[in-house]
């Protein structure tokens, strides 16, 4: 993983990346497709973190509920 794809990773799955990145490369995805799976797992850190939510909390409700958010926002992409 390239340097800058987490910069500035905050909350519940900063801790994470490394483990998320090396299993991306494990599986055989491209540096385009790992790229923006990071940053989608930045993303949803940051909401979890915005939301006031541990990784404990990560359930498909609520993981729905950010993919509502993010469509409303114009993002239609990355939902995986």
């Amino acid at each position: 993983m390239s340097k800058g794809l987490d910069e500035g990773l905050r909350g519940p799955l900063a801790g994470d990346r490394d483990g998320f990145a090396a299993e991306m490369a494990g599986l055989g995805y491209s540096r385009s497709a790992a790229k923006k799976q990071m940053r989608l797992l930045t993303r949803l850190s940051f909401w979890l973190d915005e939301m006031g939510l541990e990784l404990g909390a990560v359930a498909t409700g609520l993981v729905e509920r950010f993919f509502e958010q993010r469509r409303r926002a114009g993002c239609s992409n990355l939902r995986t």
